[in-house]
This record gives structure tokens, sequence and C-alpha cells, in this order.
């Protein structure tokens, strides 16, 4: 019985290792498609950022390119407007223009401009201590006030060729547009456009000069010149709107910005575009040969911009925004700008792929303890099973052998009736009638009993050498005195000896015998017995009646423990007799079934080893 429960166990362990695995597969499965999800989702949202930064850096470098011009074209002409622009040079900022911070308490423009209108009618600049160029200067400033001609020509070629100190420069330029009353077509270029005359240098207007060199004036100078500046431009019909609008973009102080040591040396950064933050906003720095350059940008802008064109191309969701995450100071090259995307849908889609997972993983625990419920309760109705069938072949061996008894004393009762109405024909066949159902009974009995103990695993099993001609022989005479009908064995075995268990042995071939002699209408039975040597040292016996057959589709199934044919009908039986003899073969590692079958008979194919 214990063999019969290990082989119970094995197919529950062997499929709840296997059940196991499957849901070990299942979990690296479900594992590999949250990892997957992920990976889709990461994927996208760096293709999104990508592009994002794609379109912000090539924005930038637009706005690099139009910055650059348009500080080339305001250091050209001070004049231009440069909003947002920033130009520094050798540690000095240049754009956007500081309003006046040097030398406070000294006005050598308007010294100057005193000079050159006090030396007028004069044959000297008394009290002042001045070189020859200053001094020639002034003579020639003297002469326009005089008002000699060409003296106007004079002081421009002067001016052309000889350079004074700026703020001498804006004093003349200024007395010889009040003083020497140049031509009306010198006035353009005198006060804004600039002079460049033949084989001379080019001098600029006197509003541009006002404001290329404002930082270099104190506060009393600057107020002098801009005011006296004003003045003659309207007096003479000079335009003077952009000149007092560049005078309200003055700065008072320089911006918070790194130099081009700071953008070039360090080693973690390269010499290219570089965002700073300054204030409350942020500056696009590049460093140039002589300084650095700049233009203020608004990045919230740019981005809300960008994104709005990736809502248009459907890679932005409507609720979906891009951020710039940058430190808050320092320099950060452009090709470190980070960006992030704050997105409600993919925070969603992140939170349904953890949630998907966790209830994958929640539906295989459930699988898991269900299986293993499900082996518990197999478990307990195996033993509850093998309880019930340790009963019942209790039950059945009990009342087999309470059988027995009362059988074997009837058998004694009826011989001893028999022998004593051996001389009363007319009730001599009775007892005969009774001991053949008696034998009948008990082999039925004697089968049950094997069965279950076959069953059971109880059998005590003795290999000796068996004579098969002596055991067929047997058979067939046992049961021909049971039903008293002629029995005809047929074949030669000849001296045919299997190692096999005798008891067994016969108890096999007298169920194939009573049989033969049960399921048959004819006279005598025939019984034909056939051996075959087959390689590999195999016996095979063929054992043949001429009984009433057994159906094709019965042919397996009469091996079933008590089933009956169709033939069943033509003799009792308990169906243990064909499920008995395959247990037989099988303890003999043999086999046994039906070779063929029709209505002129059935033949049994046995194979002992």
């Amino acid at each position: 019985m214990s063999q019969l429960n290990l082989r119970a166990a094995i197919p529950l362990v062997v499929g709840l290792l296997a059940l196991l695995v499957a849901l070990v597969a299942l979990m690296q499965m479900i594992t590999a498609e949250r990892s997957d999800a992920r990976a889709n989702l990461e994927a996208r949202e760096r293709i999104v950022l990508e592009y994002a930064d794609n379109e912000l850096t090539a924005q930038l470098y637009e706005l690099a390119d139009r910055a650059q011009q348009d500080i080339d074209r305001a250091l050209a002409n001070p004049l231009l407007a440069c909003p947002g622009c920033y130009y520094s040079e050798r540690g000095r900022q240049l754009l956007p223009r500081i309003a006046q911070t040097s030398r406070p308490g000294q006005t050598p423009v308007r010294d100057a401009y005193a000079a050159l209108r006090n030396s007028v009618g004069t044959h000297s600049a008394a009290g002042h201590s001045i070189d020859d160029t200053w001094a020639h200067r002034v003579a020639l400033h003297r002469a326009c006030g005089q008002g000699r001609p060409g003296a106007a020509g004079a002081v421009l070629e002067h001016r052309a060729h000889y350079v004074l100190p700026v703020e001498r420069e804006m004093a003349s330029a200024l007395a010889l547009v009040e003083d020497c009353r140049p031509a009306i077509g010198l006035l353009p270029g005198l006060l804004r456009d600039g002079i460049a005359p033949p084989g001379g240098r080019r001098s600029d207007g006197l509003q541009p000069m006002v404001l290329r060199h404002l930082h270099r004036l104190g506060p009393a100078d600057a107020a002098f010149i801009i005011r006296r500046v004003i003045d003659v431009s309207v007096e003479r019909g000079i335009e003077t709107g952009d000149f007092e609008q560049r005078l309200t973009e003055l700065t008072r102080a320089a911006l918070a910005l790194p130099g081009r040591a700071e953008l070039t040396d360090s080693p973690h950064r390269q010499s290219g575009l570089s965002i700073v933050r300054s204030g409350d906003g942020h500056w696009l720095v590049q460093p140039s040969p002589a300084g650095v350059r700049g233009v203020a940008v608004d990045l919230g802008a740019l981005l809300n911009g960008i994104a709005q064109n990736m809502r248009q191309r459907s890679l932005l969701d409507p609720d979906d925004r891009i951020e710039l995450r940058i430190p808050t100071a320092g320099i950060v090259p452009l090709h470190r700008i980070g960006l992030g995307i704050v997105s409600s849908h993919m925070s969603q889609a992140r939170i349904a792929i953890g949630e998907r997972h966790v209830l994958k993983l929640a539906l295989l625990a459930l699988c898991a303890g269900m299986g293993v419920a499900i082996a518990v309760l197999a478990l307990a109705l195996q033993r509850r099973r093998r309880r019930l069938l340790e009963l019942k072949s209790h039950f059945i061996a009990s009342v087999s052998h309470e059988l027995r008894t009362p059988l074997a004393s009837m058998r004694v009762m009826v011989e001893t009736l028999a022998r004593r109405t051996d001389g009363m024909p007319e009730v001599r066949d009775y007892p005969a009638r009774v001991l053949s159902d008696i034998d009948g009974m008990s082999f039925l009995v004697e089968n049950i009993l094997s069965f279950n103990r076959l069953a059971r695993g109880q059998w005590q099993q003795r290999t000796v050498a068996v004579k098969l001609a002596e055991v067929v022989t047997s058979a067939c005479e046992e049961v021909k005195e049971w039903h008293s009908r002629p029995v005809r064995l047929r074949g030669d075995v000849g001296d045919a000896v299997i190692q096999a268990e005798p008891e067994l042995v016969r108890l096999l071939f007298r169920n194939l015998a009573l049989n033969a002699v049960v399921y048959n209408r004819r006279d005598p039975v025939d019984i034909s017995v056939e051996i075959r040597s087959r390689p590999g040292q195999e016996l095979e016996v063929l054992f043949g009646d001429n009984g009433v057959g057994i159906a094709a589709e019965q042919k397996e199934r009469v091996f079933d423990e008590f089933y009956r044919g169709a033939a069943s009908s033509m003799a009792r039986g308990s169906g243990l007799g064909l499920a008995l003899c395959r247990r037989i073969m099988a303890l003999h590692n043999g086999t046994i079934e039906v070779a063929d079958s029709s209505s002129e008979g059935t033949t049994f194919r046995m194979r002992f080893p």
C-alpha cells in the first residue's frame, strides 16, 4: 500500500513542481513586461526631450547669430538700438552702455570747451599749459571765431590727421559746430554720421561720440555735453530722437556676467555658448577674441513656444509642459542644459504600470495559494481514499475468509451426501449440482482474495521453475470436474518452463480455462495452447478456445476490474477474472492481451520474460 501511496504522490509532486516552474516563468514574463513598458515610456520621454533640446539649441544658436550681428552694428554705430545685447571688452562693459561713473568731480570736457571758447579773439589761451597739437587746434578755433575763410576746413583737416584725447575731441567738435558755422552739408556728419575726409582718419559724429565714450565722463561733464549736443542738434535741425532714446537705455552698473577667462579657462567648460543667470533673467553668452558677447534670453517663452509646436505635432499632450533644469547660479554650457517633462499622462502611465504589475503578482500569489490548497486537499482526499480502500480491502478479506470456512464445510457435507445417495438414482445428480456451485463459489472467493492481496501488495511472491504443461493440464482438469463438460486440450507445450509463482500461474490458467468453459455453447470445449520463443529469451504463450468470442470494442475493457462483457448473461461472475490475470502477468513483468477473437473462439497472448 505504501508503494501505491508513493505512486499517487509522485504525480502530485510533479504537478506542484510544474506549477511552480510555470508561476516563476510567468512572474519573469510579468517583470519583463513591466520593464518593457517602463523602457517604452522612458524612450518616448527621451525622444520628446531630445526633440525639445534640439529645438532649444537651434533657437539659441539662431538667437546668438542675430545678436552678434546686432552687437556689431551697435558697436559700429552707437545710435542703433540693440535691445538685450551684452558686450564686454578687456573687462569693460560696452553694451548695454553704462552711464557716467568715472572721475567724479572732474570736468575735462567742460574745461577744454571753455579753453576753446575763451581763446576766441585772443592770441593765446592764458593760464593753460597745452602741448603743441592742442595749441594748434586752439589756434585753428581762434581763426574760426575770427571768421577767417577756410578756418572750418582747417579744423576738420586737423581732426583728420591728429588725434587728441576724447574729452578734447568732444569739446572741439562742439565748438566747431557752434563757432565755425560749417556748411549745412557738413552738419549731419559732424553731429551724427561722422566725417571721413580723403587721406585722413574718419571722425565720429558728436552724438555717437558721446554715447561711445560716455562711460569715461564724470556726472558733471556728461550732463554738460549731453545738454549742449541736444541743444545744438535741435538748433541745427539734426535728429536727436534715437540719441535721446539711447540715453534712456543706459545702465547704472555693470552686469554680473563672467569674463572671457571664466568662460574659456575652466576644464569643465567648452569655449562655446553658455547660459548664465544674472538677476531675474538668463543670458546667452559666448567668448569672442577680445571679450564676451551675450544676449538676454527668455528661456520660459522659448520653451513654451517649443511645447506649443510639439503639441501641434502630437508629441505632447495638451496638459504637458517642458521645464528647464539648470543650476540657479554659475555657468552652464549649452550642451549641458537639462530639460524635463511634466506630464500627468506619463505620471499616470507609470502609476498604471506599477498597479498592473502588483495586480498580476497578486494573481500569481493567488494561483500559488490555490495550487498549495489543491495539493493539501488532494493529499487529504488521497489519505481518505487510502483509508477507504484499506477498509474495503479489510472487509473483503474478512468476508472472503468467513466464506471459505462454511464453503469447505458444505463441500464435505455434500460429498458425504453424494456417497450416501449413490444408490438412489432419483436424487443422484443433486449433490453433483451443489458441489459444482460450491466449487464455483470457492473459486470466486479465491479470485477475490487473490485480487485483494495483489491490489494491496501483500502477496509474498516466491519464484520457482514452473512447467507449463502441468499447470495447463491441471487447470483444464479442475474446470472439467466443476462443470461436468467435456474439455479437450490440444497442443503440446513440451518441457517449457517459466520462472514464476506457482500458485499465481495456476490461478492465471484456471481463470482462462474457466472462461473457455462457461462462455461456450459447443461440446466439447476445445482449448489450445501454443508456445513460441521470441528473441531476447521471451516466451510467448497463445491460449485459445472455441467460445462465443469477445467484441472488438471490448478487447481491452474486459481486463478492467468488475467489467463483464456482452456474454456475461451466460454465467455468473464478479468481473475480476481477466483483471486478475493482467495483475498476475504484471507481477511477473509480463503482458496479456486478446490476440484474436471471433464467433469461433478467442485467443489470448501472454508474454513471459
